[in-house]
């Protein structure tokens, strides 16, 4: 009996104690269920601005578990057949009223909404929050303060902002806060560890083309546009508080800005902007598209969730995934350089390295291996206290053949086993570079710092040494030349943290590099004279990152390469846009606009040319030394200061943009390619493009810009049409195209030439070869030894001046040998299509021939002349303005009269403008000893008189060359029709001309000879094939 009461004790003792063990377990499961994501801090006192005061040491326990913890998963969104529109109003604005306004919108219109306010809000508007819940939407955290760019703050700073500002609005909400919301926040690999210990459960983001604010609409058509291209869980972002959100993705440097007197017509006052539509408008438009387009909203709370570390990893892969700096030195206004020592001391060493260190006064950098954290992490521990720093080494073996996300892994791995590390990782100087670029992507992802010192010879302020092990005397070496340059040595750490910085140069700089430059100007050049079959593009506006990768990446498909004029601020700003030129093989040029910070003055325009190219030199390895101001005209003192930088200055020779088309779409392309169809591109050229011009541009996708089209559009229709496209394939051979190339490249060539500054005493006005003569028969005679006519100018009618037994004496085959040799002869002038498809042909064909130039055109395009000259071909003229010889006196021009006094004085200032021309562009040219300038001429027309003839002779021509054959080549009305004019010409009566010996045969470089070029590539081969040789008129007849 006794024992079965003691029993029934037992059982009834054990069923309370189940029953309060499971009250227990329940009671602590609500607590981690609510409280551990509302507090950490049961001692903290919230502020209005969102700081946190606390005696509690919850953000040191949670650093603790930082290495140990994933990180946070993110809500971004996610493809689908529907569409969910996740809307999150970030922030609150300063009008009460409208706050409540934008509540109201959302009830009347039944949406569901999520608010992402900082601490600081949540406090001081109790009355929005009491509301904004009670309507049942959903709140998040948006930080302390809503601060920005959390990446670039240390983890300690991220973790006490997450951490203390979860708990504030918690509290002041009285409910749990799960998620976060980082504005303007790269989500790194430390960014999303720093939220998960700090107790969020998930980081929101949307895509950058999805945050708005208040200009991001100019109407409610432009909202009801971004709805229709929402598609599956979209996140949009409305920020309240009127700023747009701009991620700083690269590590912050800031150049000093020169001490200066501000320019008078520079005014720093703002202007009036144009007027936009408030924020409550932009969000009444939105709303407004939404339910029109029937769009469903819903709380990103509920849309899914994505590992974050799945999604570092699979951007990680992304072809163009951004990548960090590499810190071979700093940019740094302070008077440090920085040591690292690459090999750990032994265990048995340490107290020895420390003893060195602190004899030598200073601190150091130490590389370890992720073997050698797990297993010496005491060790590294001693080396902190003593103020070193530790940093992850990786050697090239670990990382050679891993794919990118193999890399990712590799340093998520290595840094999750340091309990604490300065954040630097050490690559190896023999890593490939594929296996660097995958680092810099994985340390970009992970918010983590490159190095690889260089170990300059001349130490200078943010100098980087690496040693492989520490020793006293290269240590002490290291020491006494920071001391010689006044620096003080310490750990990269250090520096790093302090740097970002491009200092000024001193006036006592300033005045040595004037001095040194003794005051010259550097000279606007808007084309570079040369002969070199190519042209330069040229591009600024970088803004528009997405034009701007778009024009990389087509430029690239067509096999060229561009310059990319960037200003400081965007050099410093897009270095994902920028490292993605640079991959293409573009180059960067410096873009200068006055500033306040940077007006025209000398001091302020070497100030900022040497901050462009220090910062461009560390962030980027490239250097650049040419200077782009498309929208200002270089004042004196900025000439000598492009000069004394040692660079050059360029204009545009073409700007591809017209105003009328700033507001087109892809539709008008047909009518603005059509707008700049009379440009015609030449050699050495400059041809520019501004990327931000093209307003529908600022939403377009990467490869759907319409600067991409303008600029696929130019590149066929004004220089792929510039190469010979052969008549028999129907294709361009790629032997004539004009290469596509930088300023740089056309600045450098190797076929510039200069232009020949001697007089010229050949031809001129006050020659008189024939007045010098005693005798009107020995003036006759000598023009009749020189000249060669034309079959079809035999008669007085088409001969004024000459006498019967004078016509009987001249020439009127227009032939001078009987050889088996042609004489290929070309009229006028052209352009770089028409002339640069006969160049091609005739070497292609190994053929001389003799150019008559008219030269009213060539000051326009000298560097075709001097192309023409350079590849072995006679230069003769044709006048300068193509004033015939005799005056036609009827429209059939059978009959001709001779020129009056006047017109005969005309005709002789033409034709000494005309040499003096071909003698400025191609008088210093010799090929093969020969000169290419020739004294010889051909009448414009073919139409001569004996005053005008003299007019010619007179000034000192040699001969005058009618030709035997012409082909009226410039009438052909097809490819067939041009063979036969090459064959047989009728020259009227029923007679015909057919090539023979010696003829010497007219063509013309104009484009409307449009079939010149491919009839020659057809009919040399086959004349060669009768036997004929090809030679210029001056290998015949010697001046």
């Amino acid at each position: 009996m006794v024992e079965n009461v003691t029993k029934r004790r037992r059982v009834r003792n054990l069923a309370l104690l189940g029953v309060l063990l499971g009250l227990c377990i329940a009671a602590a499961v609500v607590w981690l269920l609510y409280y551990h994501n509302r507090t950490y801090l049961s001692d903290a006192v919230a502020n209005v601005d969102g700081t946190i005061e606390t005696g509690s040491n919850a953000v040191e326990l949670a650093l603790k578990g930082l290495n140990e913890s994933a990180p946070a998963d993110i809500i971004q969104g996610a493809p689908g057949e529907t569409t969910r529109v996740g809307l999150v109003f970030v922030g609150l604005t300063e009008e009460a009223d409208t706050n409540h306004a934008v509540l109201e919108l959302i009830k009347q219109n039944g949406l569901k909404a999520s608010f992402a306010l900082s601490a600081a809000e949540a406090l001081d508007n109790e009355g929005f929050l009491t509301d904004m819940l009670a309507e049942g939407n959903e709140l998040l955290s948006n930080g302390a303060a809503g601060e920005s760019n959390l990446h670039t703050k240390t983890t300690q700073e991220m973790v006490s902002t997450m951490l203390k500002s979860r708990e504030a609005i918690a509290t002041a909400a009285n409910e749990s806060v799960p998620l976060l919301y980082c504005s303007s926040t790269a989500l790194t690999g430390d960014v999303l560890r720093a939220a998960s210990v700090s107790g969020y459960e998930a980081v929101v983001q949307a895509a950058d083309s999805h945050v708005l604010s208040e200009s991001s609409f100019e109407a409610a058509v432009d909202a009801e546009s971004f709805v229709a291209g929402l598609q599956g869980d979209a996140v949009v972002v409305v920020n309240l508080r009127g700023v747009a959100e701009e991620i700083q993705n690269e590590d912050a440097v800031t150049a000093e800005k020169p001490a200066i007197d501000k320019q008078p017509e520079l005014d720093d006052t703002k202007q009036p902007e144009d007027e936009k539509a408030d924020i409550l408008t932009q969000v009444n438009w939105l709303v407004q598209a939404l339910k029109a387009q029937d769009m469903k909203t819903e709380y990103v709370s509920r849309f899914s969730r994505v590992k974050g570390l799945d999604v570092l990893r699979s951007e990680a892969e992304a072809a163009d995934a951004e990548m960090a700096p590499i810190y071979r030195s700093c940019l740094t206004n302070q008077k440090q350089a920085g040591v690292a020592i690459r090999t750990l001391p032994s265990a048995d060493g340490m107290d020895a390295a420390l003893e060195i260190l602190t004899q030598q006064n200073i601190t150091a950098t130490y590389f370890a291996t992720a073997e050698e954290a797990a297993a010496r992490s005491e060790e590294l521990a001693r080396l902190e206290a003593a103020g070193c720093s530790v940093g992850l080494y990786l050697p090239a073996g670990q990382l050679k053949g891993l794919s990118r996300t193999a890399v990712f892994d590799k340093l998520y791995d290595a840094l999750c086993t340091f309990e604490s590390a300065s954040g630097l990782v050490l690559a190896d100087a023999q890593t490939d570079a594929e296996a660097l670029t995958s680092l810099r992507v994985a340390a970009r992802l992970l918010n983590t710092k490159i190095v690889m010192p260089e170990n300059p010879e001349q130490m200078q302020a943010g100098s980087l040494y690496l040693l492989d092990t520490l020793d006293t005397e290269h240590l002490s070496a290291l020491k006494q030349r920071a001391e010689q340059a006044g620096l003080q040595l310490t750990d990269l750490a250090t520096v790093i943290q302090k740097s970002g910085t491009l200092p000024t140069l001193t006036p006592q700089e300033l005045s040595a590099l004037r001095k040194q430059n003794d005051h010259k100007l550097a000279t606007a050049q808007n084309i570079v004279y040369t002969t070199e079959r190519a042209v330069s593009f040229a591009f600024y506006g970088l803004r528009n990152t997405t034009a701007a990768a778009d024009a990389a990446n087509r430029l690239h498909s067509h096999g060229g390469t561009g310059t990319f004029f960037v200003t400081l601020n965007e050099l410093m700003t897009y270095s994902g846009t920028i490292e993605h030129i640079l991959g293409q093989g573009h180059e960067l040029g410096i873009y200068y606009q006055a500033t306040s910070d940077y007006p025209q003055t000398f001091d302020a325009m070497v100030n900022y040319l040497n901050s462009w190219k220090k910062y461009a030199a560390w962030r980027y390895g490239v250097d650049s030394n040419v200077v782009l101001m498309a929208s200002d005209t270089a004042t004196e003192e900025a000439k000598e200061a492009i000069s004394t930088s040692g660079c050059s200055l360029i204009k545009n020779t073409f700007l591809v943009v017209k105003n009328e088309d700033k507001n087109m779409t892809l539709d008008d392309l047909p009518a603005a390619v059509e707008r700049i169809s009379s440009m015609r591109v030449m050699r050495g050229a400059f041809v520019c493009f501004n990327m931000d011009f093209y307003t529908n541009d600022r939403n377009a996708t990467e490869n759907n810009t319409i600067l991409g089209a303008v600029l696929d559009a130019f590149i066929e229709n004004h220089v792929d049409t510039l190469a010979y496209r052969s008549h028999d394939t129907g294709e361009i051979e790629d032997a004539s195209r004009f290469a596509i190339t930088t300023v740089s490249h056309v600045l450098s060539s190797k076929q510039k030439y200069r232009l020949y500054p001697t007089e010229q005493t050949d031809i001129s006005m006050d020659k008189n070869v024939l007045n010098n003569m005693e005798t009107e028969e020995d003036r006759f005679q000598y023009i009749a030894q020189r000249y060669y006519g034309n079959v079809t100018v035999d008669t007085k009618a088409k001969l004024p001046g000459f006498t019967g037994n004078e016509i009987r004496q001249l020439d009127k085959k227009g032939t001078f040998t009987d050889d088996k040799v042609l004489f290929l002869t070309f009229d006028d002038w052209g352009t770089e299509q028409s002339i640069n498809e006969l160049l091609y042909v005739l070497e292609k064909h190994n053929v001389k021939a003799t150019f008559f130039i008219r030269t009213g055109y060539v000051d326009a395009n000298p560097n075709l002349l001097r192309t023409i000259a350079v590849q072995g071909h006679q230069i003769a003229s044709h006048t300068d303005n193509h004033i015939p010889l005799a005056d036609s006196v009827n429209e059939s021009g059978n009959l001709m009269a001779s020129l009056t006094d006047a017109e005969a004085l005309a005709l002789r200032r033409d034709l000494v403008t005309s040499y003096q021309k071909l003698y400025k562009y191609t008088g210093d040219v010799v090929v093969n000893g020969k000169h290419s300038l020739s004294r010889m001429f051909r009448p414009p027309t073919l139409a001569v008189s004996k005053i005008g003839l003299t007019q010619v002779f007179d000034t000192g021509f040699s001969y005058s060359i009618s030709g035997a054959y012409s082909t009226g080549d410039y009438e052909a009305a097809s490819y067939e029709d041009m063979i036969g004019r090459l064959t047989r010409r009728s020259i009227g009566g029923g007679k015909y001309v057919t090539v023979h010996n010696g003829t010497v045969m007219v063509m013309h470089m104009q484009e409307n000879a449009k079939y010149t070029a491919q009839a020659l590539d057809t009919m040399i081969p086959y004349w060669q094939q009768q036997g004929y040789t090809f030679a210029r008129i001056d290998d015949y007849l010697s001046e």
